[in-house]
């Protein structure tokens, strides 16, 4: 009886618990990886130029312009290439901002 249930369970286990657990994974890099990047980058970047009092509200204050001005991006990036998935022009956008280049055609 308890090699059935290991069966079931091992089963379970490859078919059903890897699968989304890659899943999640998957879209957390493809869509969460640049903002998460934008928001270590402004927090070394506190680290380095403020006082480590300051450290924590210059980060939350800028990791918020940060996301907004990637999704405003993103929403331009979309007038140029036409309707975007909900999955799509995240890493463009990040592009765009770190190198304050304009959208080509």
């Amino acid at each position: 009886m308890d090699a059935i249930v290991m069966i079931f369970a091992a089963a379970l286990l490859y078919l059903v618990a890897l699968p989304v657990f890659g899943l999640v994974v998957g879209v957390m890099i493809r869509i969460l990886l640049p903002y998460g990047a934008g928001v270590f980058l402004l927090y070394l970047l506190a680290l380095y130029t403020c006082e480590i009092s300051q450290v924590l509200t210059y980060t939350v204050g800028a990791s918020i312009l940060w996301v907004a001005v990637m999704l405003r991006t993103r929403s331009k990036l979309q007038l140029f290439r036409g309707r975007l998935a909900w999955y799509e022009g995240h890493y463009a956008s990040a592009l765009n901002v770190l190198t304050l280049t304009r959208f080509m055609r």
